[in-house]
């Protein structure tokens, strides 16, 4: 069983030109679409802790494992890597630390669906911000021109599925 994952350096993402101008929101934007999805396109160090298994499938990738540690005489002691079919393989019970190195490897350019994803995920919220903390809104001049929306409360957090961008990711979406 997954205890607990850390991923431990803050990654330097890549910068699409179509964002130029919404830095701060593409970042926003990497972010949350990481959390969504299994794969790292840029370099940085995680830590898993698993409990009780025999076999720990890696929920990550790409991955390059670094060190295997299991819990033993209150502290961590150095495991040989056994690699499986899955990711890794313990050889008793117990507490085991896995510390590898995701976003390595070749070809790790970003894939033109996350890029549209990430684009339509920005323009969303950049939208959503312009009309920051309204639920509603209409206007009507004299009958002439009406204009009128309704935002449910859960538009922020639904933004992913809202923009579109979580059905180009499906693909590669992270099961929890």
């Amino acid at each position: 069983m997954l205890l607990s994952e850390k991923e431990l350096t803050l990654p330097e993402y890549p910068h699409f030109d179509e964002l130029d101008g919404k830095e701060d929101l593409e970042i926003a934007a990497f972010q949350r679409v990481e959390s969504y999805i299994d794969k790292r396109y840029c370099e940085r160090q995680v830590e898993w802790i698993v409990d009780d298994v025999r076999e720990f499938e890696i929920p990550l990738t790409p991955y390059e494992i670094i060190s295997v540690e299991h819990w033993s005489n209150m502290k961590w002691n150095a495991q040989p890597i056994f690699l499986s079919p899955l990711g890794l393989e313990f050889s008793g019970c117990g507490q085991y630390r896995v510390t590898a190195k995701l976003g390595v490897g070749e070809n790790l350019d970003v894939p033109e669906f996350v890029k549209q994803a990430l684009i339509r995920y920005v323009n969303y919220q950049e939208q959503a911000q312009d009309n920051a903390g309204l639920s509603q809104y209409a206007v009507n001049m004299d009958g002439a021109i009406q204009e009128s929306w309704t935002r449910s409360g859960s538009a922020a957090a639904r933004a992913l599925d809202l923009s579109g961008a979580a059905d180009l990711l499906r693909y590669i979406r992270r099961a929890k």
